[in-house]
């Protein structure tokens, strides 16, 4: 990923001169032309026997793609010589993989958590992420939890008592309507680079989750297979767990509106309300 520094093991030999070694990126294997990016000098002093050396390539100003690392070496004589590492290295930016609502069903009843998942681990300042109802405005208050796993950043996001909001005992939920999630690319970062939001190629682009339909980031209590109504089949599944309570097998908790670990009267009453109606995406 970009701002990555590549290790780099090169073995070195000169019994007769001193040399520069600068190492870049090459797109083609041609060290001849000028598509090659370099991107590191190192000195190098005469000997008469092979030496390991190690080094590490800074990779924050080098453009995405593929590459091979080329070695230049030239010794105080001006003579010069080209050699290639073996492996391919890949430059990417930094991007967001995916957005998560809920734990990934299509249920659309309850919405009381999102998951971001980043393509590598990333520094991400506290007000990076603005959560707004699409429908009235409103900001949601957000709490976030960032956490490493397998070296990416994943970022689980709870929902705070405000605007937008049901308050439930058992975790907070949007209410009902259209979202959009935007997560300012200038604060969130990787080793110092920008992270590339939009994933359009250059650094420095919002990510914006909820703008288009296919992201079906709303919520709508009674809907429970996201389709954007309570019709009959949500009916059915209220059905089968009403006047059920935790811990009982059929108990169902997106459809417990108030959280209070049933489904009796007070969450029929919600779910009549909404019966036979949907919610459009704007």
């Amino acid at each position: 990923t970009k701002g990555t520094s590549i290790p780099l093991d090169y073995y070195q030999q000169d019994g007769d001169s001193a040399a520069t070694i600068t190492f870049a990126l090459d797109p083609d294997k041609n060290p001849f032309n000028t598509n090659h990016q370099d991107l590191s000098q190192v000195d190098v002093s005469s000997s008469a026997t092979l030496q390991l050396e190690s080094t590490l390539l800074p990779t924050q100003n080098a453009q995405i793609g593929s590459y091979t690392v080329l070695a230049t070496i030239t010794d105080l004589g001006g003579r010069t010589r080209f050699a290639y590492a073996p492996q391919q290295v890949v430059i990417e930016n930094a991007t967001v993989v995916d957005v998560m609502v809920n734990d990934g069903s299509a249920g659309r009843s309850m919405v009381t958590s999102l998951t971001i998942a980043f393509s590598t681990d990333v520094e991400i300042a506290a007000d990076a992420i603005e959560l707004v109802h699409r429908g009235t405005g409103d900001e949601v208050l957000t709490a976030f939890n960032h956490e490493l796993i397998g070296g990416k950043s994943v970022v689980n996001i709870s929902f705070l008592a405000g605007p937008s909001v049901i308050t439930r005992a058992a975790g907070n939920s949007l209410a009902d309507g259209n979202y959009a999630l935007t997560i300012d690319a200038t604060k969130v970062t990787h080793n110092g680079v920008l992270l590339d939001g939009n994933d359009d190629g250059s650094v420095g682009g919002d990510y914006v989750f909820g703008d288009e339909l296919v992201d079906q980031f709303f919520r709508f209590f009674g809907d429970t297979d996201g389709d954007r109504d309570v019709d009959g089949p949500d009916f059915g599944r209220f059905g089968l767990t009403f006047r059920r309570r935790a811990p009982d097998d059929g108990y169902n908790p997106l459809l417990d509106y108030d959280g209070d670990g049933d489904v009796d009267g007070q969450d029929f009453g919600q779910f009549a309300l909404r019966f036979r109606k949907r919610l459009d995406f704007q």
